[in-house]
């Protein structure tokens, strides 16, 4: 049973006779003797039958009972366990398969442990489990001696998304800053002008278009030549998606039937920052020393498309 409650609250007899090692008919007794004694109680899911423990409190006293290498080569023998079921879609089960070999600890190879810590936060993000991905990126980040420079850039870049959309605006600028710091000298552009575009959208709401203007600056020194007409993908990290705390407006109604181009007689210090990253470097940089703030905005409303739009 305590391979049982290493699996979790809820365990399957399929998983159980995969990572137990022991024999089928010593298996159903062992079991059968603890739904007798109300310890587990069985149901069915489709043709597999399915346990759960009475009380979490019964779990985590089998769980207790066991030293802790023990319990990391048990950990380690469930996560072995459930890659042999879903040897073909390990994805179905990441987020599983990246709890076990964390908690199997020194036991479990690091890398592989890394690679279902990225995939399950990956799947957390696109389910909105926000929390989720957070958790995981955080224990991804706990490998600091594996990670190189760029993949640890990589992952402070995809927890302040996380942050942001938890609506954490102080944690997602502290792990934005971080990953800039670790892009640069990475030949990693694209996912630093990224990075800076979408800072630099979150200072304006916070009245700090100085702090903006110099993100953009890095941003423009690392892309080098991207293109004027670069945007992030649809559904990614644009900067034209609303962060949760964005403040609402004060009229929701007559915001939804005005027209884009009678929002705001000028864009805001958003748009100014996001217009100068979007832009070549030679002409918004131009545009931001020899001109007034007011004919900047102006001459990057081309480049700036609306969040939302």
């Amino acid at each position: 049973m305590t391979t049982g409650a290493a699996i979790g609250r809820n365990f399957d007899q399929k998983l159980l006779e995969t990572s137990g090692k022991v024999d089928e008919d010593d298996l159903l007794d062992a079991l059968e003797e603890a739904e007798k004694a109300q310890l587990v109680s069985s149901t069915t899911s489709g043709r597999d039958v399915r346990y759960t423990f009475a009380h979490e409190l019964i779990r985590q006293t089998l769980i207790e009972n066991l030293s802790l290498p023990r319990r990391q080569r048990l950990h380690l023998r469930i996560a072995g366990a459930l890659e042999e079921l879903h040897g073909g879609a390990p994805d179905k089960v990441a987020s599983t398969l990246a709890h076990h070999f964390y908690q199997a600890g020194a036991a479990a190879d690091d890398y592989t442990t890394l690679r279902y810590l990225m995939l399950a936060a990956d799947h957390a993000q696109q389910s909105a489990a926000f929390e989720d991905a957070l958790e995981h990126l955080e224990r991804a980040l706990s490998f600091e001696e594996d990670l190189g420079t760029r993949q640890r850039a990589d992952l402070l870049a995809r927890r302040g998304r996380a942050c942001r959309s938890l609506g954490c605006p102080d944690e997602t600028l502290r792990d934005w800053r971080a990953a800039v710091d670790a892009y640069e000298g990475q030949n990693a552009g694209a996912e630093l002008a990224r990075v800076c575009c979408d800072a630099a959208f979150i200072m304006s709401y916070q009245s700090r278009p100085e702090d903006a203007l110099e993100l953009c600056e890095r941003g423009l020194a690392e892309a080098g030549d991207l293109s004027p007409a670069w945007r992030p993908p649809r559904g990614s990290s644009g900067t034209w998606r609303t962060p949760t705390f964005r403040p609402r407006s004060a009229s929701p109604r007559r915001s939804r039937t005005r027209s884009p181009s009678r929002r705001s007689a000028a864009p805001g210090p958003g748009c100014c920052c996001s217009g100068v990253l979007l832009a070549t470097k030679k002409e918004r940089t131009t545009c931001w020393k020899r001109r007034s703030p007011s004919t900047a905005s102006s001459a990057c409303r081309s480049t700036w498309r609306w969040p939302g739009k």
